[in-house]
């Protein structure tokens, strides 16, 4: 069957239940739980791997959201996670499972082991891959208050895809956007938070074995001040920041700023890119040079550069600072989250870092995930209806994979009962995310 757009007649890619735009967290949490309940799930990722900052962008680790003896982020997330320690050795196995809640070792990631390890789940649950399908557009009815096609450009050229229900896992809200969906974008000065590009520094003897011990936070620190004063290194942050890699003599490193960036913007992206590795450059030499440890290490990776923050979709429900910060719950609740406020100055130093106590969290309402003005779309991603603030908290990947899930529950109760997304009972989605397993209650 072919459609016309553009003036072009283009093939049907795919005619499904749930079309999900994206599989990163969110639409691995989306496309896992949508298959669960039954239903037919297409995914289309404009890269050829799943696992989005984690597989693509190299993040790591898994930032913490649980009390001292759970995770918040069950079943899909924690699945995941057992799924990449599943593909380790042995010896780092039985670390990593016995990590516990409170401890960031429990949760460190190998970009190629999250690929596969969320390609087994999303292939495990009944969804149609599409790696490589990149969204340049949506055809909407004539009432514009439904997404009719969603149009998608890969190697074949254009096609187009079909669904009840779309979700938007594109991080930056490029399907909402696209539909026309209010959206907003950055702080009140238009400012968003800095893009980083990870990489991975091998053949590295720390002292103690650990850059996270206070011994090395304390020499690396100091060095580090010390070269930005000289002129050695222009990543407009305060402090390096590292973490360990699964492997003895592996070091992670999330410390490059790009400010000034629009990552919905094509050319900027691209810039950013060039950006980012231009800063590592200049930390693959200061390593060598003056960090022990470091004097016959390598650079072994690098990832795309990960976005922290661009859209956010105004949706039924807003989440606020204040909602955060008083740990706010609602009937309609279906993720729980205790990851502080985390912004990182867009215009340069400084990072705006807040801590909840183990046991409280907030949670995000289901409001939050519909999107105002379009009746079949749902976000399933980081840019959810909320405020800088409380965006700098939720945008992590447990909590979005969380975000998803609902989001994939939500549209297979609306195709299941021929519901307008609207129309859905938020409490009736965090019911079934219990029954799933998600914590809730």
């Amino acid at each position: 069957m072919n459609i016309q757009w553009n003036q072009k007649s283009i093939p049907l890619a795919a005619d499904c239940d749930i079309a999900v735009i994206g599989a990163g967290p969110g639409g691995i949490g989306a496309a896992v739980l949508a298959g669960k309940k039954g239903r037919k799930v297409a995914v289309f990722e404009q890269s050829g791997r799943p696992g989005g900052t984690a597989a693509v962008c190299e993040v790591s680790p898994f930032m913490l959201s649980g009390d001292t003896k759970r995770f918040f982020d069950a079943p899909v997330f924690a699945d995941w996670l057992k799924r990449i320690i599943a593909y380790l050795p042995e010896d780092l196995r039985s670390r990593q499972s016995s990590a516990k809640c409170s401890d960031s070792s429990g949760r460190l990631i190998t970009p190629a082991i999250a690929a596969l390890a969320a390609e087994d789940m999303l292939l495990d649950a009944g969804a149609e891959l599409y790696y490589h399908y990149r969204l340049v557009d949506v055809i909407m009815a004539d009432d514009g208050n439904k997404i009719e096609y969603i149009i998608l450009h890969s190697k074949s050229g254009f096609s187009a895809a079909k669904a009840k229900v779309f979700i938007d896992s594109s991080g930056d809200g490029d399907l909402a956007a696209l539909a026309g969906c209010p959206f907003e974008f950055g702080d009140d000065q238009g400012g968003c938070q800095p893009m980083t590009t990870c990489f991975d520094m091998g053949d590295v003897d720390v002292m103690g074995g650990d850059v996270r011990s206070a011994e090395f936070q304390e020499v690396s620190q100091k060095l580090y001040t010390q070269a930005v004063q000289d002129g050695k290194l222009s990543s407009p942050r305060e402090n390096l920041l590292c973490f360990n890699a699964h492997d003895r003599h592996g070091v992670h490193f999330n410390t490059t700023r790009i400010i000034g960036m629009d990552a919905t913007n094509g050319k900027m992206r691209s810039d950013a890119e060039i950006e980012g590795r231009k800063q590592i450059r200049e930390y693959i030499g200061f390593l060598r040079e003056y960090m022990p440890g470091f004097e016959k290490s390598s650079l072994r990776t690098f990832g795309d550069v990960g976005v922290r923050e661009s859209r956010r979709i105004r949706g039924r429900s807003y989440l606020t600072r204040d909602d955060v910060n008083n740990c706010r719950c609602y009937p309609d609740g279906i993720a729980r989250c205790n990851y502080g406020i985390d912004i990182h100055n867009p215009r340069g130093k400084g990072t705006e870092v807040t801590y909840f106590k183990p046991e409280d969290f907030y949670e995000i309402p289901f409001g939050s995930l519909v999107p105002q003005k379009v009746d079949n779309l749902l976000i399933g991603s980081r840019c959810i209806s909320g405020d800088v603030a409380a965006h700098s908290s939720f945008r992590v990947m447990p909590t979005v994979c969380s975000i998803g899930q609902a989001a994939g529950v939500a549209a297979a109760v609306a195709v299941e009962k021929g519901l307008k997304i609207p129309e859905i009972d938020g409490k009736i989605v965090r019911r079934e995310l219990n029954d799933f397993g998600a914590q809730l209650d």
